[in-house]
C-alpha cells in the first residue's frame, strides 16, 4: 500500500497515513463529538476531546505495529513502512519470518501492545472518576481503553492475515513443519471467516437496518480474503525460487518467421492468456518477440513483415538457465513488460513471465518478492 502522507519515523521507521485514514478519522470525530454532546460535554471542550480521542487512537495503532515490527527487528526481520489506513495499520516487513516460533511473536506483539494500552486508559479513566477530575477526561480515557481493547480483541480472529491468523500459521508451520502448507491452510481458515464476514455484513446492511456497520463487516472481510489470498501466493512464490532455478520454471516460446505478414499472425497463431509469448528469429537469436498484452501492435500492422513490428528483443533482462528464480523474480519486478529471457543450456532462449512463477498470481506479489529478493542480496 502506498503512503500519500509520511508523518515521521518511530524508532527508525517511517510513518505513513493513507488518505483513506482521513475520511475515516473525520467520521469517527464527528461520532465522538455526538457522544459527548449526548452525556452534556459541549461546545469548544466536546471538539477538542474528539480530536484528542481520535489521535490517541490512532497513536495506539501506530503502538500496535511497532510492536510487531521491534519484534520482527529482534527476530531479524526489518521493517520498510508502516502505514495507516481506513482499517488499521499495516507494517511492511522487508523479509520473511525464518522460523515459526519467531513469527507467533511477531504476530502476538501487537495485540499484546494494544492489551497493555488499555489498560493503562482503564487506569487513567479509574483515576479520573476517583480524584474528581471533569468527566470528559474520564469520557476520553473510558473510551480509548475500550477502543485498544476492542483492537487487540479483534486482531486474535484466526483469520489469516490478521494477528490471530498469523498465530494459527505459525501453529501450523510448526506441527507440519511445512511453512507453505501452514500458510495455505491458515488462508482457507482465512477466507471461511472473510466471506462470512462479507455476509454478515450484507445482512446487517439490508435486515439489521445498519448500513454502516454492514459495510465496514463486509470491506473487513473482503480484505481479510483478498490479503490472506495475495500473501499465501506470495509465500508460494518465495517457496518456489527458494527451490529452483530459471530455466527450470521457464517456457520456450513458439518462434515465428520474421517474413510472416503481420496480418496473418493473428489468424494462424493465438495470442492470448494461453499463448502469451512468441520469439521472432530464429530459436537461438531472436530479433523480437510479440506478447498477447500487445497483440494491437500486430492488429494494426497490416501486410508490414511481423520481424519489422516486433518489440526489440533486448528490452528483454536475460539470465542464464542456471541463475536462482529469486534473480529472475528480482528482474521481472523491474521488466516493464512482465517477461524474462532465459538463456537454455542447448543455445535455445526461454521466456519466464510471473504465471510461470505462480499461475494467478498478482501482480503485487511478484513485485514484494523482488524487493524482497533485492534487499537480502545487497
Amino acid at each position: 500500500m502506498q503512503s500519500t502522507i509520511r508523518v515521521g519515523r518511530v524508532a527508525g521507521i517511517p510513518i505513513g497515513v493513507h488518505w483513506s485514514l482521513l475520511l475515516i478519522g473525520t467520521l469517527l470525530a464527528v461520532e465522538m463529538y455526538q457522544a459527548f454532546d449526548e452525556t452534556g460535554t459541549t461546545g469548544a471542550v466536546a471538539v477538542v476531546a474528539s480530536l484528542v480521542l481520535v489521535v490517541a487512537f490512532y497513536a495506539g495503532l501506530v503502538a500496535h505495529e511497532c510492536g510487531h515490527a521491534l519484534v520482527a527487528r529482534r527476530g531479524g526481520v526489518g521493517t520498510a513502512e508502516i502505514t495507516l489506513w481506513m482499517l488499521g495499520g499495516i507494517a511492511r516487513l522487508t523479509g520473511d519470518s525464518p522460523t515459526a516460533a519467531i513469527e507467533a511473536r511477531m504476530a502476538l506483539a501487537g495485540p499484546a501492545v494494544s492489551a497493555a494500552l488499555a489498560v493503562g486508559w482503564a487506569a487513567l479513566g479509574w483515576g479520573a472518576d476517583v480524584t474528581g477530575l471533569p468527566t470528559v477526561v474520564a469520557d476520553v480515557a473510558w473510551t480509548l481503553a475500550v477502543l485498544n481493547l476492542v483492537l487487540a480483541v479483534f486482531n486474535l480472529i484466526p483469520a489469516f492475515p490478521l494477528d490471530g491468523g498469523r498465530v494459527l500459521r505459525a501453529a501450523l508451520w510448526a506441527w507440519r513443519r511445512d511453512r507453505v502448507g501452514g500458510t495455505d491452510a491458515a488462508a482457507w481458515v482465512g477466507t471461511v471467516i472473510g466471506v462470512a464476514a462479507v455476509a454478515g455484513g450484507a445482512v446487517l446492511a439490508v435486515v439489521g437496518d445498519d448500513l454502516l456497520s454492514g459495510v465496514w463487516l463486509a470491506l473487513l472481510g473482503g480484505f481479510v480474503v483478498r490479503a490472506g489470498r495475495a500473501e499465501a501466493a506470495f509465500v508460494r512464490a518465495s517457496d518456489l525460487a527458494r527451490r529452483n532455478t530459471a530455466g527450470a520454471c521457464c517456457h520456450r516460446p513458439p518462434v515465428l518467421d520474421p517474413g510472416i505478414p503481420a496480418d496473418e499472425v493473428l489468424s494462424r497463431w493465438p495470442l492470448d492468456a494461453e499463448h502469451p509469448t512468441y520469439l521472432v528469429g530464429t530459436p537461438g537469436h531472436p530479433d523480437g518477440f510479440l506478447m498477447h498484452e500487445l497483440a494491437i501492435l500486430v492488429t494494426d500492422a497490416g501486410s508490414r513483415p511481423v520481424g519489422e513490428v516486433a518489440l526489440p528483443w533486448s528490452r528483454v533482462p536475460v539470465v542464464d538457465a542456471a541463475a536462482p528464480l529469486a534473480e529472475a523474480a528480482a528482474l521481472l519486478g523491474d521488466s516493464g513488460l512482465r517477461r524474462v529471457g532465459v538463456r537454455l543450456p542447448d543455445g535455445g532462449l526461454g521466456v519466464l513471465s510471473a504465471e510461470d512463477l505462480v499461475p494467478s498470481a498478482p501482480r503485487q506479489v511478484i513485485d514484494q518478492g523482488a524487493r524482497r529478493w533485492r534487499r537480502s542480496s545487497t
